[in-house]
């Protein structure tokens, strides 16, 4: 149960496959170095050799990938304390298969608990209890058959049996997050993972428009905005009596309903006070996203998200969705989530002046949470308001900013106000211990860091 140590004590950062320090999005704060005085070499090498760097393993915590697609586990120390726990690669871990089998069938039961229980499970109808006990029991039953050189293979190639099982749950996946997507009149949704056995994405709730979960006394203007268009739709042309009238008299789509070239205040779209007929070229965002993708498994072991169609620059691509709420509320949820999962899932909602009173909560969302950050991105993130006039409340859209062909992985810049910082400047910030969220995008125009907290 020996295992090969060969970083100093860094902290652990649990959920969503994010390891502090080196996986995008992550986040690290400076490691501080351990006493050798401290450390207690083992004997319990197979020859009894005491070498240095090698102690021994109480228990594996954690996993996860990194962006070239090895593993690397999150390792309790016998003898030191949980703080001391470290991140070590899948070959410092040789010398103890008993636990890291342990950890992966651990791993195992516990995904596919949560899997039988969502797709499963209703307490009030007997039937479906007893179908969820035969199959859990006999998901259990096979991860306890798997032996060693089934478990060791996982993370860089698909068991069979746990093939056939992941198959099944992101079929099932598909078909429900489609049927929510058809529901609005949205494209196809394909899933598919051909990396490892993986199955669907739990504790994100998949939602389709926005939900406004605001007090009863917060203030906002419910005033709609409207035009007086008649026909089929609003004139490209300057019409003062058109919605276009906020955007400086000029609409934001052209004839073919795409965002208009340098076009860069906030959109103003119809809505169902006005006169103008449902297909109205100034009602893009509104009618949903209309292009197929496929969220899909990297080779990194991460979920990303691609297009099936061919999509023009300046098209309109989805809506970011989830739960509105509070700057209050925010501020608390802020603190629950920490640094790495609140920059990921909260979003201030700016208006052109003055201060965020709202944000949006992405924990819960729809194909745009699998949208993944680069510096170099091929869509971009705009303001839309399409219902009421309350400035403080616009809709979040993604755009096209080029030309992208089926099969291009779907990404945007998160951060773009964020500064680039060289390596002297990243490695300034850990020897000051500060919290800071580095990108590993791969771009050529890689910023380094994401953002540092306040």
């Amino acid at each position: 149960m020996v295992g090969r140590r060969s970083q100093p004590v860094r902290s652990a950062a649990k959920g969503d496959g994010v390891k502090k320090t080196t996986i995008a999005v992550v986040a690290q704060k400076a490691p501080k170095e351990v006493k050798k005085a401290k450390k207690k070499r083992k004997s319990t090498v197979a020859d009894d050799s005491t070498s240095d760097g090698e102690y021994e393993v109480e228990e594996v915590l954690d996993h996860h990938y990194e962006v070239d697609g090895s593993v690397e586990f999150y390792i309790k120390w016998k003898g030191y304390s949980i703080k001391e726990s470290t991140w070590e690669p899948e070959e410092n871990t040789s010398g103890c298969p008993e636990k890291v089998v342990a950890y992966w069938k651990a791993h195992l039961r516990e995904y596919w608990q949560q899997h039988f229980v969502k797709e499963q499970c209703d307490p009030h109808v007997q039937w479906h209890l007893e179908n969820y006990h035969e199959q859990l029991d006999s998901a259990n039953s096979f991860i306890d058959a798997l032996d060693e050189n089934d478990i060791l293979c996982l993370p860089a190639e698909k068991s069979p049996e746990l093939n056939q099982l992941s198959s099944a749950a992101l079929a099932r996946w598909e078909a429900e997050i489609n049927d929510l997507s058809k529901g609005r009149g949205e494209a196809k949704i394909s899933v598919s993972n051909s990396v490892d056995s993986e199955g669907p994405p739990w504790g994100r709730r998949f939602v389709v428009q926005r939900e406004l979960s605001l007090p009863t006394d917060a203030r906002v203007d419910q005033t709609p905005l409207n035009c007086q268009c008649t026909g089929h739709s609003c004139p490209l042309e300057t019409n003062s009596k058109c919605c276009a009238r906020h955007n400086g008299s000029q609409l934001a789509y052209d004839e073919n309903g795409h965002l208009v070239e340098d076009y860069v205040g906030p959109i103003y779209e119809c809505s169902k006070g006005c006169e103008c007929s449902s297909k109205c070229i100034n009602r893009q965002v509104q009618r949903g996203r209309q292009v197929a993708v496929e969220i899909y498994r990297t080779k990194s072991h991460r979920w990303a998200l691609r297009s099936r169609d061919p999509i023009s620059s300046g098209g309109f691509v989805s809506e970011i969705v989830g739960e509105v709420v509070t700057m209050e509320e925010a501020l608390r949820r802020n603190k629950a989530y920490g640094l790495i999962l609140s920059g990921a899932y909260l979003f201030e909602l700016h208006q052109d002046h003055g201060k965020a009173r709202f944000v949006l909560d992405r924990s819960s969302g729809n194909i745009t949470n699998f949208v993944r950050h680069s510096c170099e991105p091929n869509l971009v993130i705009r303001t839309v308001y399409s219902d009421i006039e309350e400035l403080s409340l616009p809709r979040l859209a993604l755009f096209a900013l080029k030309d992208i062909k089926p099969g291009d992985q779907l990404t945007v810049d998160f951060y773009p106000e964020s500064a680039h910082c060289d390596v002297k400047a990243v490695e300034k910030l850990e020897s000051k211990g500060v919290d800071f969220v580095r990108c590993l995008c791969g771009s050529k125009k890689c910023r380094n860091v994401l953002w540092v907290a306040s």
